[in-house]
């Protein structure tokens, strides 16, 4: 039985990615920042390129517990409530979804 590929890092679990932390907030260039900062203190490694824009959630350890305690982080990070009918897998998906909703809530709010 084989084991599966793991990022090694010299980071703590949790953490987000050197010079990812969201020094402008979450103006509009500063919310990808903060939400790789959000999705560092849940998913188990970053993508092993570095490469967010087309990262595959469940791919980093995103899973249904996980992704509620993300809501929730979300949600108090950015001061925004994740609308019901948003709560789907395609949201979830991929790096990119994400940020796009999460933009779209911080706009509205």
């Amino acid at each position: 039985m084989s084991t599966p590929d793991t990022v090694t890092t010299d980071q703590p679990t949790g953490t987000a990615p050197p010079g990812t932390a969201a020094a402008g907030g979450a103006e509009a260039g500063g919310v990808e920042a903060a939400l790789v900062e959000v999705l560092g203190r849940h998913l188990r490694r970053g993508p092993q390129d570095g490469d967010w824009a087309g990262a595959v959630l469940s791919d980093l350890g995103l899973d249904s517990m996980t992704a509620i305690e993300l809501v929730v982080d979300i949600e108090e990070t950015f001061d925004v409530e994740f609308p019901e009918e948003l709560l789907v897998r395609e949201t979830f998906a991929t790096f990119g979804a994400l940020a796009g909703v999460v933009r779209s809530m911080v706009s509205e709010s």
